[in-house]
């Protein structure tokens, strides 16, 4: 076995076998007291290239918001695709315990692995909320066809009829010759699990002080650790704050142009994301690592650094990191360049949805953009066609929508790398 430190195993010739393996990630997950869902990576002959399970949660504190399990699987193969000499991607399957949420479900269809075999559904978050298999949170689009093309949902072997369930999507039998049916039992504990961590995980993620009882980081002493830990994640922090907050003007111009180049040198399309905290403060910008991982965009990377910040000072019990470094749903992420309506940028929408975690504020726009690269209305229409927790009005109800400065849209168009 490559990857997870572990004795190479035996090839895995049927559907049980793979989704057994995942269902012990998923233990690791739920002892580990983040959400219960785990994954592998193998290729054609059975071959377990990698393992992985949710790391959304560790130390009983927020970790990394968009470490589910498929993403962090993507990751590890384009970072190591070339030094372990590692299958090309349709030659790759990816397992996984549960139906891949938004997020997920870009980072695969950005790899291209050849098959995607699901277990346990998820009609909150799951790419294939209604169980049609078609997937319908992408309607109309070529990724819609690709992910129908790729997705297996197995059938369930079920003598007590409880969990029994028909074959879906791609066929997967040349691949599993030996079996492509998942044992009652196994389809089991990956469906429990998950929902039994459900609630309890979706609480400790939605703890943070209410935007009220905030300060404001700037009235930080420079010796003080807070201070310290934000300049060295993003030397620049705190050096522009917005007239309004959640209103960003042409101010921020400089920080997302010096961003988007480095983006460009980084693999990336030369875009960047800024990160201003609930007083219009500049926290982060952040360009993508593209050449490193073709999903690490500038959102990504973004939302996963403010999320270590926080973890690391929260993790050293340093005094006062709640009040000085709130929830992101209390800030406004923003956008160089929009996003566009491919895998990318459906990666960016599921990792924004996961870093909400749950309802926000309606009075503001916490998603933004200067340069717009598809029509409002096909944004619109895209997210609201998201399944329920990305798009329901009482969950985090995406919308992206364009910076109100003229002046900063225009001084982005003139500065930003083409």
């Amino acid at each position: 076995m490559i990857g997870d430190g572990e004795n190479s195993s035996k090839p895995v010739t049927n559907v049980e076998n793979a989704v057994y393996e995942v269902a012990n990630e998923l233990l690791k997950a739920y002892n580990q007291g983040t959400f219960s869902v785990g994954g592998l990576l193998m290729d054609l002959e059975g071959n377990v290239l990698y393992k992985q399970h949710n790391n959304v949660i560790t130390d009983n504190l927020i970790h990394d918001p968009t470490a589910h399990g498929e993403r962090q699987m993507v990751d590890w193969y384009f970072e190591n695709k070339a030094t372990l000499s590692l299958p090309e991607p349709e030659n790759i399957i990816l397992v996984t315990s549960l139906d891949p949420c938004v997020m997920c479900t870009g980072s695969i269809l950005q790899a291209g692995f050849a098959r995607v075999i699901v277990s346990a559904l998820d009609t909150h978050a799951g790419i294939n909320y209604d169980m049609s298999a078609t997937p319908p949170a992408l309607p109309g689009t070529a990724m819609q066809l690709e992910a129908q093309q790729r997705s297996t949902y197995p059938k369930v072997h079920s003598p007590t009829k409880m969990f029994e369930r028909e074959a879906t999507g791609a066929d997967i039998s040349c691949f599993f010759k030996a079996g492509t049916t998942i044992d009652e039992q196994t389809y089991a504990l990956t469906s429990i699990a998950f929902s039994a961590t459900l609630d309890t995980i979706s609480k400790k993620i939605n703890t943070d002080l209410p935007e009220d009882q905030l300060k404001n980081p700037t009235c930080l002493s420079k010796d003080n650790p807070i201070y310290t830990a934000l300049k060295e994640v993003y030397p620049q922090a705190l050096e522009y704050t917005a007239p309004h907050p959640n209103q960003p003007d042409a101010g921020l111009a400089p920080y997302l142009i010096t961003a988007a180049k480095e983006d460009l040198l980084n693999g990336g399309e030369g875009n960047a994301v800024a990160f201003l905290d609930c007083f219009g403060n500049l926290i982060m910008c952040s360009p993508g690592n593209q050449n490193l991982s073709e999903i690490q965009t500038p959102f990504i990377l973004a939302t996963r650094k403010y999320a270590a910040l926080r973890f690391s000072l929260q993790l050293a019990n340093t005094p006062d990191t709640s009040y000085y470094l709130g929830h992101p749903k209390y800030g406004t992420f923003i956008y160089a360049k929009s996003l566009e309506l491919n895998p990318q940028g459906v990666v960016d929408l599921g990792a924004f949805g996961s870093t909400m975690g749950g309802k926000i504020p309606t009075d503001r726009e916490q998603f933004q953009f200067a340069v717009s690269r598809v029509e409002q209305c096909n944004l619109d229409a895209f997210t609201d066609g998201l399944p329920p927790l990305y798009s329901s009005k009482d969950f985090v109800n995406i919308r992206l929508k364009q910076v109100q400065s003229h002046k900063l849209i225009k001084a982005l168009k003139a500065g930003l790398p083409d």
